[in-house]
């Protein structure tokens, strides 16, 4: 979810369109992923503020260096089944020791155990 204006040339999310339906990656070129070179098949969205950007987690995407004058920022919502998440808490709880357990259970990973929901009282 953009909240600043990311355009074309800036930096920002870039992705190669069609890719979560090949073996792209596989012959993807390393200097091209480490943005040493530019293709016609890396593109970048034009987002503007208030602009949703939905994508698979398929799909080959990465973020290039940021060049506007003004600062990036963006909301990142993330969903996937249980069986697919790359990781099981993505945080340290410990580092939130003010959190409420509502809040814990709002940043906990998705999850096919029987758990309380989010908006459950404690």
């Amino acid at each position: 979810w953009a909240l600043t204006d990311a355009c074309v040339g800036h930096g920002g999310f870039v992705c190669v369109p069609g890719s979560h339906k090949t073996n792209f990656l596989r012959a993807f070129p390393d200097d091209v992923r480490r943005f040493e070179r530019t293709t016609d098949y890396v593109v970048q969205p034009e987002l503007l503020a208030g602009d949703v950007l939905i994508f698979t987690e398929a799909l080959i995407h990465g973020t290039s260096a940021w060049t506007a004058d003004h600062e990036r920022r963006t909301l990142l919502y993330k969903y996937s089944p249980p069986h697919s998440t790359w990781r099981k808490r993505p945080f340290d709880v410990t580092a939130y020791p003010d959190a409420t357990e509502q809040q814990l259970r709002l940043m906990a990973p998705p999850s096919v155990e029987a758990h309380k929901r989010v908006l459950d009282q404690p």
